[in-house]
C-alpha cells in the first residue's frame, strides 16, 4: 500500500467570472444573434462561476494586455503558445509544490522521484529539469514525464508513484500536474470549441506519495482500474496543429460515460469485495455539469456525494489533469471523512478512457 500525503494547489493570477468570459467569446468569435443567445444560456447553466488563466484576455477587469488579438486574428501559431507555456508553467508548478511540501513537512532534498504531468505544453529539457533546478532538488533523482493523456493523467501519475513506492519503500515521490488549457483557445465556431472554451481553465496541483503516511491526513491507495470505451474514440481527442492543440469534445461524452460507467464501478467493487454502500465518498473529475448530473442520477447519489466535484467545477472550471487533485483536496478539507472510509475516484479523457482509484482515509 502507498499513501497520498498533502496536496498543494495553485492557480494563475488572472481570474474571470464565467459571464465575463462569455462576453469575451462573443467579441472574439463571429456568432450570429441566435448562436449568442444559445451560448449565453449554456454559460449560465454550466455550473461554473469563475475560471483562472495565465492570460489576462478573458476579462476587461484584468487590464488591457492581450495575447489573442486582431493582429494574429486570435490565432497565434503553436510555437507562440508553447513559448508562453514555457514562461508560465514553472511558476505555477513551483507554487503548488511549495504548498504541498510546506503542509507535508518534507524537505525538497528528500524527494527521490519526480513525476511531471501535462498535456498543454512540451519541450526538452522541460518543466521537470526546471523544477529540479528551481527547487534545488537532487540532480540524481529519478524523473518521469506523463504527457498528452488529458484529464485522467493525474490518476496515472498516482499509479506510477504507487508502483515506485511498492518497489522502493523509502521513496518520496513528488507528483506535479500543470495544465494551461487557455493557451489553446480557438476562435472558430463549432460545437467542440464552444464546449472547450466554456469549460477549460488553468491550474496546477502537487502531492507527495510514500509507502508510509507522513501525517494524520493521508489517503491510502488501495489500487487502480482502467477502461477504454471504443464507442467514444471519435468523441474526445487532443491533437497538435500549427495553430495550437485542438480539442475534439463532443456533447455525446456525458451520455457515453453514463452507459459505461456502471460496468467500471462493478468491476472495482467485485475486485475489492465491496458494495455500493461502502463507497462513502466520490471524487469524480468534473469534466462538465452534465457528467456529474448523469452520475448522480444513475447511482441515486445524495446531493452531498458530489459536492466536492461540483465546488471545484464552480470555482475553477475544468483544469484538465490537476482537477481531480483539487477535488481530493476539497474532500480532505471539507468532507468530514472518517478513518477507513472509502473514496471512489475517477477521471475521464481521450480514448474515451476512464481511470479510477480506490482510496480510503488513513
Amino acid at each position: 500500500m502507498s499513501f497520498i500525503n498533502s496536496i498543494g494547489i495553485a492557480n494563475p493570477a488572472y481570474k474571470s467570472e464565467q459571464m465575463q468570459i462569455y462576453e469575451y467569446m462573443i467579441g472574439a468569435i463571429p456568432f450570429n444573434e441566435r448562436e449568442r443567445k444559445i451560448l449565453k444560456y449554456l454559460y449560465k447553466k454550466s455550473g461554473i462561476n469563475s475560471r483562472y488563466s495565465v492570460l489576462p484576455d478573458f476579462s476587461n477587469s484584468n487590464g488591457t494586455e492581450r495575447f489573442y488579438n486582431e493582429k494574429n486574428n486570435f490565432n497565434p501559431r503553436v510555437e507562440n503558445r508553447l513559448s508562453k507555456y514555457d514562461d508560465a508553467s514553472l511558476p505555477l508548478a513551483t507554487k503548488a509544490i511549495s504548498n504541498c511540501l510546506l503542509d507535508s513537512n518534507v524537505r525538497s532534498e528528500e524527494i527521490t522521484h519526480l513525476i511531471t504531468i501535462s498535456c498543454t505544453g512540451m519541450s526538452a529539457p522541460g518543466m521537470d529539469t526546471e523544477i529540479i533546478r528551481d527547487l534545488k532538488l537532487n540532480t540524481n533523482l529519478q524523473r518521469f514525464n506523463i504527457t498528452f493523456m488529458g484529464c485522467f493523467a493525474a490518476i496515472n501519475g498516482l499509479k506510477l508513484a504507487h508502483t515506485i513506492c511498492k518497489a522502493e519503500p523509502n521513496a518520496k515521490v513528488l507528483v506535479v500536474s500543470v495544465e494551461l488549457c487557455t493557451l489553446h483557445f480557438q476562435n472558430e465556431i463549432s460545437e467542440d470549441y464552444n464546449l472547450s472554451n466554456m469549460l477549460f481553465a488553468d491550474g496546477a496541483a502537487a502531492t507527495i506519495v510514500t509507502s508510509q503516511p507522513l501525517n494524520g491526513r493521508a489517503l491510502s491507495i488501495h489500487g487502480f482500474h482502467s477502461e477504454i470505451n471504443d464507442d467514444g474514440v471519435k468523441d474526445m481527442s487532443w491533437n497538435i496543429s500549427s495553430s495550437g492543440f485542438l480539442m475534439k469534445l463532443s456533447s455525446y461524452v456525458p451520455a457515453l460515460l453514463k452507459t459505461g460507467f456502471k460496468g467500471v464501478i462493478d468491476k472495482v467493487l467485485e475486485h475489492y469485495q465491496l458494495k455500493y454502500d461502502d463507497l462513502q465518498y466520490w471524487a469524480i473529475h468534473p469534466g462538465g455539469k452534465r457528467i456529474l448530473d448523469n452520475i448522480e442520477k444513475e447511482f441515486h447519489l445524495e446531493v452531498k456525494k458530489l459536492e466536492a466535484s461540483r465546488e471545484v467545477l464552480r470555482e475553477f472550471g475544468n483544469m484538465s489533469s490537476p482537477t481531480i487533485l483539487f477535488v481530493l483536496k476539497n474532500l480532505l478539507e471539507n468532507g468530514h471523512i472518517q478513518k477507513g472510509q472509502y473514496i471512489f475516484t475517477a477521471a475521464f479523457g481521450p480514448g474515451l478512457t476512464t481511470e479510477t482509484a480506490l482510496l480510503s482515509y488513513a
